[in-house]
Parts: C-alpha cells; sequence; structure tokens
C-alpha cells in the first residue's frame, strides 16, 4: 500500500513539472507547512568587525513540509527595516535546514546594499522554501535583527576572501599560513604570490572545511600554466590543482561565479590607464568623464571587472574622445567569442565600435594593445 501511494505522489509530481510557466501554481499539500526560523532569534543583536570577519554566523530554522517527500531549496534572505520583501537580499541558499556564512560576506552582502555601517541598523530575515519553479514557495515569518556592520576599504571587496595552500605555494600544506587573495569584485579573488611547479587547491577558509575548491570545480576557462594535479604518471586522490609553468611571481584571479583562472607573470603598475565607455558598459555610459577604468597589470596590458549590457563600447586612451581611442578594428589580434564588431548588415555603427553580445553582469575585461586581443571573462 506505501509503495502504491508513493508512486501516486511521483506521478502527481511528474504531472506539475509538465505544467506550463502561465498555469496557476499550486502546492502538494493545501496547508503546507512553513519553516521557522529558530537561530537567530527574534530580537538579537551582531557586531561584526574587520577582526571578526573570518567567524562564522550560523542561521537555522525548521523543516519546510509541501506534503510530499522532496528534496527542498531554502533560501536565507534579508531587507530593510519597514522593507516587503519586494527586492529581497540573498544571503545563502541551501537543502539543509541550517546555513553557515561568514561574517565578513554577511557584512559586504549588507553594506553594498546600502546598510549602514559602524552603527547598529535593523535587519529583516526571513526564510523561504521551494520544490519547482511550477510550485508556490512558501515562506517563514520575518524576525527582525539587530546587525553592527564595518565600512568596507573598496567599494568591490566585500570582504570576503579564498586561499591558496599546496607546496606550489608559499604557504604549503599548512592552512594556517595559506596565501590569501582579496576579493575584487562578487566572488572574484585576486592575489600575486610566487608559484612552484607542484600541486596547490583553494579554500573557503584558513582551515581544510568546510570549503574547498579542487581542478574538476573550475569547468569554465583556466590559463594553460595549470592542469589536473593527477595525470597517467602523478598521482594526486584529491584531483587538486598542478602548476607546470615557469617558476616565479604572478598575479592570479579566480571567478568563482565563471569557474575560471587567470594567471599573469606579474608587474608593478607603471600607473598608464586606458577607459571603457559606451552603453555596454552601463556604469559610463557614453560619458568620457565617468569611463570605467582598466588598470595596467603588464606592458600595455590592462585589466578591470565591471558591468557589461548587450550594446556598444570601445576603449579610450583618456577620458576624454581625443587624442586616442580603440575602436573594433584596431583589435586584429583576436577577441573573445561573446564580443563583434558593431557595424553588422542589421545594425548601424559609423564607429564601428565593440559589441557585446554576452550575458548582461559583471565580467572580467583584459585588453593587450600591443597583441590587439581583448578577453572578457
Amino acid at each position: 500500500m506505501k509503495n502504491i501511494l508513493y508512486s501516486a505522489l511521483l506521478a502527481g509530481l511528474a504531472l506539475l513539472s509538465g505544467c506550463t510557466e502561465d498555469e496557476d501554481q499550486v502546492y502538494m499539500s493545501a496547508n503546507p507547512v512553513q519553516p521557522v526560523l529558530q537561530l537567530p532569534e527574534n530580537g538579537e543583536a551582531y557586531i561584526i568587525s574587520e577582526a571578526t570577519g573570518e567567524n562564522r554566523l550560523a542561521f537555522k530554522w525548521s523543516d519546510a513540509d509541501f506534503g510530499a517527500p522532496t528534496e527542498i531549496t531554502y533560501k536565507l534572505q534579508a531587507d530593510k527595516d519597514g522593507g516587503d520583501f519586494s527586492k529581497p537580499i540573498e544571503l545563502g541558499e541551501t537543502t539543509n535546514n541550517f546555513i553557515s556564512l561568514k561574517s565578513s560576506a554577511v557584512n559586504g552582502i549588507l553594506v553594498r546594499n546600502d546598510f549602514e555601517a559602524e552603527k547598529p541598523v535593523i535587519v529583516l530575515l526571513r526564510v523561504t522554501a521551494s520544490i519547482s519553479s511550477n510550485i508556490a514557495p512558501i515562506t517563514s515569518e520575518v524576525i527582525e535583527t539587530s546587525f553592527t556592520l564595518y565600512k568596507l576599504a573598496d567599494p568591490n571587496d566585500d570582504g570576503s576572501r579564498i586561499y591558496m595552500v599546496g607546496a606550489a605555494v608559499p604557504a604549503g600544506w599548512n592552512p594556517g599560513d595559506a596565501v590569501e587573495m582579496i576579493n575584487i569584485a562578487p566572488n572574484i579573488y585576486r592575489a600575486t604570490t610566487t608559484f612552484a611547479v607542484d600541486r596547490f587547491r583553494f579554500l573557503g577558509q584558513k582551515d581544510w572545511s568546510p570549503v574547498s575548491y579542487n581542478f574538476p570545480f573550475f569547468t569554465g576557462s583556466v590559463d594553460n600554466n595549470f592542469e589536473n594535479a593527477r595525470q597517467a604518471d602523478r598521482e594526486d586522490g584529491d584531483e587538486n590543482l598542478w602548476f607546470k609553468g615557469i617558476p616565479g611571481e604572478y598575479t592570479i584571479t579566480v571567478d568563482l561565479n565563471t569557474k575560471s583562472i587567470i594567471l599573469d607573470a606579474a608587474h608593478t603598475d607603471d600607473n598608464s590607464r586606458i577607459y571603457i565607455v559606451g552603453a555596454g558598459v552601463p556604469d559610463a555610459g557614453w560619458d568620457p568623464g565617468k569611463a570605467v577604468e582598466m588598470v595596467n597589470i603588464a606592458p600595455n596590458v590592462y585589466q578591470t571587472v565591471t558591468e557589461f549590457a548587450v550594446d556598444r563600447f570601445r576603449f579610450l586612451g583618456q577620458k576624454d574622445w581625443s587624442p586616442t581611442s580603440y575602436n573594433f578594428p584596431f583589435f586584429s589580434g583576436g577577441v573573445s567569442s561573446n564580443l563583434e564588431n558593431a557595424l553588422q548588415a542589421d545594425r548601424e555603427d559609423g564607429d564601428e565600435n565593440l559589441w557585446f553580445k554576452g550575458t548582461a553582469g559583471k565580467h572580467i575585461i583584459t585588453v593587450d594593445l600591443d597583441n590587439k586581443t581583448v578577453e572578457i571573462y
């Protein structure tokens, strides 16, 4: 009898998953049980400082129940005092009934969403539970907490960090000495350190757990100086990363969003700059006075992290239209597949700007003026 009932529930789930988006959302049960936040308690106060940034904050709630045995995805969300969660701030996502977040990460998310630092501020919290995009999520009651946050020294730095450990880097295999990587954009980290031909991995904290990243994690673009440490002639049960380049000092950039790694030979910034302007970079638009600055990372090589929209843009040699600018035809050495000439049969562009045709959002862009190349990750 139990098997028959369970089969019926699975059949019901299959039917629900086939619903079109414009059909009414339904619950598996007429009276689903909502989650209840248990930790923190209503009215609890937190004080976060740079000194305590590595400490973790624990959040816990009771299980939701949709009336069917299925995996539930929970999201911990925040909003400002008086907010209605119409634009919730996502703090974390899990399939467990608890989550542990770094204090620095929570601080960064809240400060970058305009919560005031260095004084107690009200932060509303709730948990949502969902099992399918076709089944309406359920939410906990909202609780009110107080957070005292610290200011971010760099607006691009949310205070979060990742680390490198292993024989290839100066830390060796001691996580307490792990090489720190600084946050430069959401989930993007950078460090300058020396590499030897050997293995290493990334950690989410100065400890072996709970978070680490090995070679298979990086399914995006990985610099060809790295490979899986496990090879036919080399054992590595943990599938660490292996540095196979020329030993020396490098700047490494890790993007956990795109699961990619960029490596550049270490270089002292010569203080030269180029700039990006156009509708394709919303932070600048077509105002050269607001052009996005690209920092020198190697002779005639420039890099930055910025927001891109599907539209046109160009590079300037100064925060003005003249005397120097670079359009699409200049880059004869090649550009990323998410770029093309803005001048197309169905699209006019007398200046032959560059056109971004990738996924809108924050990206790392690198311009090499000597080799006349542009890469966007």
